[in-house]
């Protein structure tokens, strides 16, 4: 992923694989929060580290074929989840 706004999907997401696995895989030195759509109540869920580096926001599961924004600090090369 580069650093800033990456519009990603991930196909072959572990089972119940959430937000917050995602964002503790890709480390709070890199990744500054993520978020998606809910159709459901037509508002943004967003998940993050707050300013002491622990996970806030709505623990969301990564669904295949849905569309993440992933906010970056600095780039990360080769991440699967």
């Amino acid at each position: 992923m580069k650093q800033g706004l990456n519009l990603v999907g991930f196909a072959c997401a572990p089972i119940d694989y959430s937000v917050f696995d995602l964002i503790q895989s890709l480390g709070d030195s890199n990744v500054s929060n993520v978020q998606r759509f809910n159709p459901d109540t037509n508002a943004f869920e967003t998940a993050g580290f707050d300013k002491d580096g622990n996970i806030t926001g709505v623990n969301f599961v990564i669904v295949p074929g849905e569309g993440y924004f992933v906010h970056m600090k600095q780039a990360v090369d080769g991440f699967m989840p």
